[in-house]
């Protein structure tokens, strides 16, 4: 793997990746670097990473360190026990990053129980899908998931204002052009993107409200004091 970076992870608001790769603990560049696998081994680690970072908000948002390991041991995308049930039980997670969660979990399940899936390409991964009216994964799952429940990419609309673009929508714009002309691949990693990012806002808005309640606890402190100090100051004048 290298640590070459992909131009527009240099940009602001992508700054967050260095910060959550030290949290999770995985070597520095490891995301920009599962470009450079093969599709197998990016199922698999891309998978871990997310369920790592999922680990990660479940335990800061419940503020439980102690029960780290025990969250750890939950299956991600399980809908009713799973690390993305108690997500959207909490409303932390979106209808569309849970079917995408959910869909690269049944993949990766796919690919790691047959050890012939090694080598398979992703595009021949979804070749062999079965179609759309047969259950479980299936090419109609695989590619509504991947484009965020769009059928093409006029049906995103990035742009908010005259100089305003929402980054999510974006990112799933080209997400869905790159999952039309089969490069799957790129399609997920753009799109997990999106879920890490959104994972590693919550975090980040959980310790800002923390913040925010440890100073107004040094506020309403002080000013309790303040208030004892005047009314005995008021006690001895009289």
């Amino acid at each position: 793997m290298t640590e070459h970076t992909p131009f527009f992870l240099d940009i602001p608001q992508f700054a967050f990746f260095k910060d959550l790769e030290a949290e999770l603990g995985v070597t520095p560049a490891f995301f920009n670097g599962l470009l450079e696998e093969d599709d197998w081994s990016f199922v698999i680690k891309l998978h871990s990473l997310i369920e790592a970072a999922a680990t990660h908000l479940l335990v800061e948002v419940l503020d439980k360190p102690e029960a780290r390991d025990v969250i750890s041991f939950l299956e991600l995308s399980n809908s009713r026990t799973g690390k993305i049930a108690f997500l959207n039980s909490m409303g932390l997670l979106e209808s569309n990053s849970k079917r995408f969660i959910k869909t690269l979990s049944e993949v990766r399940n796919k690919l790691i129980h047959d050890v012939s899936n090694v080598n398979l390409s992703l595009e021949q991964f979804v070749a062999n899908l079965p179609d759309a009216d047969e259950k479980g994964l299936n090419k109609k799952g695989f590619n509504k998931a991947f484009k965020w429940g769009h059928t093409d990419e006029s049906k995103v609309q990035p742009q908010k204002g005259e100089d305003q673009y929402d980054v999510h929508e974006l990112i799933k714009l080209f997400a869905i052009i790159c999952m039309k002309s089969s490069q799957y691949k790129i399609a997920i990693w753009l799109g997990s993107i999106i879920i890490l990012r959104q994972f590693y806002n919550q975090v980040s808005h959980k310790r800002f409200k923390s913040e925010l309640r440890q100073v107004d606890d040094r506020l309403i402190e002080l000013f309790t004091n303040l208030g004892e100090r005047l009314n005995g100051e008021k006690i001895r004048r009289e």
